[in-house]
């Protein structure tokens, strides 16, 4: 049985409907084309207002968080410093050199992601690559003008600590339990599996 998602993806392809069949109970023509259209009509009157803007206001939020730290990184005297540096920084707090796989773990980040954000850091200065005990490794390292910035970041990020909880009272569950939940759904359930059992398999690349 087809969802009416399915049915809207099918007419807007220009699928065909069967052809008129007679209803002899009922003593009436029933035209399937002309309830299909209906039905085409009713959707995309009453969804177009409802198409998803996760994306959008995900991208949205991020802004208003990622730019607001980032205002708060400048006033602090940390004019180069980009929010993506922290899990980097964090993950070296402890540890006087960290491989870029030990990072992806931790972080929960991609590699290439990883990869780039060090790459950044290394033409800021902060970090260094260093060779590991096996000579194909490449080890990332705090350089001295990272390390002198932990004690200033360290107070920053204490702040913005309070800053969430002060968020979070303003709504009706954490942000970052959310965040959590929504990760390891998508983690168990990917969207794209989700999207694609949406979409009619005539019209999925062969």
């Amino acid at each position: 049985m087809a969802t009416h998602l399915q049915l809207a993806f099918k007419l807007s392809a220009g699928y065909q409907p069967p052809a008129p069949r007679k209803n002899y109970q009922a003593a009436i023509c029933i035209y399937p084309a002309t309830i299909y259209s209906h039905l085409y009509n009713h959707l995309y009157k009453n969804l177009s207002m409802h198409y998803s803007q996760l994306g959008t206001r995900l991208r949205h939020l991020l802004e208003l968080l990622d730019g607001d730290v980032s205002k708060c990184y400048s006033a602090c005297g940390l004019e180069h410093y980009k929010p993506r540096y922290t899990p980097v920084m964090r993950a070296l707090m402890h540890k006087r050199d960290v491989t870029i796989g030990e990072i992806v773990a931790s972080a929960r980040l991609s590699q290439p992601a990883v990869s780039q954000t060090v790459k950044d850091m290394v033409t800021q200065g902060l970090v260094e690559l260093v060779t590991g005990s096996d000579a194909r490794e490449r080890r990332v390292r705090l350089t001295r003008k990272g390390i002198l910035l932990l004690p200033r970041l360290k107070a920053h990020w204490l702040a913005t600590v309070y800053a969430e909880k002060s968020l979070n009272t303003e709504l009706p569950i954490p942000l970052s339990d959310l965040l959590d939940t929504a990760i390891n759904a998508l983690e168990k359930h990917p969207f794209q599996d989700r999207i694609q059992g949406q979409i009619p398999a005539e019209m999925k690349k062969r």
